[in-house]
C-alpha cells in the first residue's frame, strides 16, 4: 500500500496534463458554491452548503486524487458512506490508501488534494544471461616459480588456456523471465513486458544445444572469448622433437611440444606455443603466448615472438618479442623487448649482459655481476615496435627490388597490372612505416606509470636509460629504483 511513500513517480510531463484536467474540474465544482456564496453576501448571510467531494482518475487510471470541499452554513459534512459510494460509481475498488481516506473525512482535512489509490505497475521479467563455466578473462597465474616442474601443464598452471572436450558445455543460457502484469486503480489488468533474451556468445567450433540452453564444444581444444564470442582452437600435438627437417611447424591454434625445438626449427601459431622441454638456436611466433618448461638457450640465432607473453625458466643467448609480459628464473646475454613489463623474480632471479628493454615496470633480483658485465637497461617506448619496423623496412626493400626486376621486363597488360601492385604496395607500406615513427616518437616522451626498474642488487656496468636519459653504474647497490626524472634517471631507494 501507500503508506505515505508513493509506489511509483509520475513523469514531469504526465503531472503537468493531469494538473491541468484538475484545475478545470474543480474551477467546474467550485464555481457554483462560490456563486452561491456571493449571492448570500449581498445580504450578509451565509449559503446552506453541503460538503462535497472531488475525485479525479488520471487518464491512465494508474492514481487516483480526493479533496474534500467544506459543509458552508447549516451545510452537512461529508460521511465515509457518501464517499464509498462515490468510489463505487467510478469502479475504484483497487489500490486504496484506506487510513488516508478515513482521516481526511473524519478530521475534516478540507482543500487537500491528496493520491488515495494507486494502482500497480507492471514489472518486467528479467532478461536472459549467460551462465560462464569457463572465465572470459584469463589472468595468468603469477605465483609459478619453477616452469620446469610443472612441465607439460604448464599453460594450465598459469591459467594462460582452458581444456575442452568435443561435447562439453562452455556456458548456460538462462531465459527471460515472465513479466508480472499491473492493474488499475478500477481492477483493469494492465500486461507487462517480459525480458529480453540473451544473445548466445556461440562462436567458432561450437554450437547449441538441442534444447537451446546449452553452447556445446563441437571439438576437442582451448576455449577463448574474443570479446563478443566463446571459441575453441584446436590443438596440435607433437609428442617428440621438432626439428629443422619437419619444415616450418604451422598451425591455426595451439600447439603443444612434448619434446624439444632444437636449432634450425621452425614453429608459428595463431594461439599458444607450450614446449616441455627446451629451445635451442630456433624461431618461435606465437599469436598469444609462448611457455617454455625447459629454457631457451638460443646460442644468439634464436628469436623468440609472442603477441601476448613470454614464460620460461631461463633466457639465454636469444632475442625475445612479447607485447605483454616476460617472465623468466634468469636473463643472460639476451636480446628483450617487452611493450609490457618485464619480471625476473623466481629461481636465480638474475639479468646478465645483453639488452633488456620494456615499456612498464622490470623488476628483478640482481642486475649484473660482480665481473661489471656491460648490461643495458632501456625503459620506456615502445619496444616490440622496433620488430614491426624492421619487418616492415625488410618488406619495403623486397617490394622495391622486385619492381625494379618487374620495370625492366618487356611491356605487357600483366606486367603493368603487376607493376601498379607493387607501387600500391610500396605506398602503403611507406605510409605504415611514417605512422610507426610518429607513435615511436610520441611514446619517447610519454612514460607508463608503471615505468621503472625495480631491483634488489644492481652492479657496477650496468647502464640504465630512460628517455634518451642514461645513468651508468659505478658502484653496487642495493634495493633500489631507477625511474623517470626531469632530464635524468632518478636512482631511489626502496624499503
Amino acid at each position: 500500500m501507500f503508506s505515505g511513500v508513493p509506489p511509483f513517480l509520475l513523469s514531469a510531463q504526465a503531472m503537468e496534463e493531469e494538473a491541468e484536467i484538475i484545475q478545470k474540474k474543480l474551477t467546474a465544482l467550485s464555481m457554483p458554491r462560490w456563486q452561491a456564496i456571493v449571492t448570500a453576501m449581498a445580504d450578509r448571510t451565509l449559503p446552506d452548503l453541503d460538503g462535497e467531494i472531488f475525485f479525479h482518475i488520471s487518464r491512465d487510471k494508474m492514481v487516483a486524487w480526493l479533496l474534500l470541499l467544506p459543509p458552508i452554513g447549516q451545510g452537512k459534512p461529508v460521511e465515509m458512506l457518501h464517499l464509498m459510494k462515490l468510489l463505487s460509481e467510478e469502479k475504484v475498488d483497487s489500490g486504496i490508501e484506506w487510513d488516508l481516506v478515513k482521516e481526511m473525512v473524519n478530521q475534516g482535512q478540507y482543500f487537500q488534494l491528496l493520491p488515495v489509490a494507486w494502482g500497480k505497475q507492471p514489472e518486467r521479467g528479467a532478461d536472459g544471461w549467460i551462465e560462464d563455466y569457463y572465465a572470459r578473462d584469463q589472468e595468468p597465474n603469477m605465483e609459478v616459480e619453477e616452469l620446469a616442474q610443472v612441465g607439460y601443464d604448464s599453460l594450465y598452471s598459469l591459467h594462460l588456456v582452458q581444456e575442452v572436450k568435443k561435447g562439453d558445455a562452455i556456458c548456460r543460457i538462462i531465459p527471460p523471465g515472465q513479466g508480472i502484469p499491473g492493474s488499475t486503480v478500477t481492477g483493469e489488468r494492465v500486461p507487462a513486458l517480459n525480458g529480453r533474451p540473451a544473445i548466445p556468445p556461440k562462436g567458432r567450433n561450437t554450437e547449441l544445444s538441442e534444447d537451446g540452453n546449452y553452447i556445446v564444444s563441437t571439438k576437442d581444444g582451448h576455449v577463448l572469448f574474443n570479446g563478443r564470442t566463446f571459441q575453441v582452437k584446436p590443438v596440435l600435438k607433437i609428442e617428440g622433437d621438432v626439428t629443422p627437417e619437419d619444415g616450418t611447424v604451422q598451425f591455426v591454434g595451439d600447439i603443444q611440444i612434448l619434446g624439444d625445438v632444437v636449432s634450425g626449427a621452425s614453429v608459428q601459431a595463431t594461439g599458444s606455443i607450450q614446449v616441455n622441454g627446451m629451445v635451442e638456436a630456433s624461431t618461435i611466433e606465437a599469436g598469444e603466448h609462448v611457455v617454455v618448461s625447459g629454457g631457451i638457450q638460443g646460442q644468439d640465432n634464436a628469436l623468440i615472438r609472442a603477441y601476448k607473453s613470454v614464460y620460461a625458466k631461463y633466457l639465454e643467448h636469444c632475442t625475445v618479442y612479447a607485447f605483454q609480459r616476460i617472465q623468466a628464473d634468469c636473463i643472460i646475454e639476451s636480446e628483450i623487448f617487452s611493450n609490457g613489463t618485464i619480471q625476473v623474480r623466481t629461481g636465480r632471479a638474475v639479468i646478465v649482459g645483453g639488452h633488456i628493454q620494456a615499456a612498464g615496470e622490470i623488476s628483478v633480483g640482481t642486475v649484473g655481476s660482480k665481473a661489471e658485465r656491460i648490461t643495458t637497461v632501456v625503459l620506456g617506448g615502445q619496444p616490440c615496435e622496433a620488430l614491426e619496423r624492421a619487418q616492415m623496412m625488410e618488406e619495403l626493400n623486397r617490394t622495391e627490388e622486385k619492381l625494379r626486376k618487374v620495370s625492366s621486363q618487356p611491356a605487357s597488360p600483366e606486367v603493368r597490372k603487376e607493376i601498379s601492385q607493387l607501387n600500391l604496395n610500396v605506398c602503403v607500406t611507406k605510409m605504415k612505416l611514417e605512422k610507426l615513427e610518429k607513435d615511436l616518437k610520441k611514446s619517447e616522451v610519454h612514460f607508463r606509470k608503471d615505468c621503472r626498474l625495480v631491483c634488489d642488487t644492481v652492479f657496477p656496468g650496468t647502464e640504465v636509460t630512460i628517455g634518451g636519459n642514461t645513468l651508468l653504474m659505478d658502484r653496487m647497490k642495493e634495493r633500489c629504483a631507477f625511474c623517470p626524472g626531469k632530464n635524468k634517471v632518478n636512482l631511489i631507494s626502496v624499503v
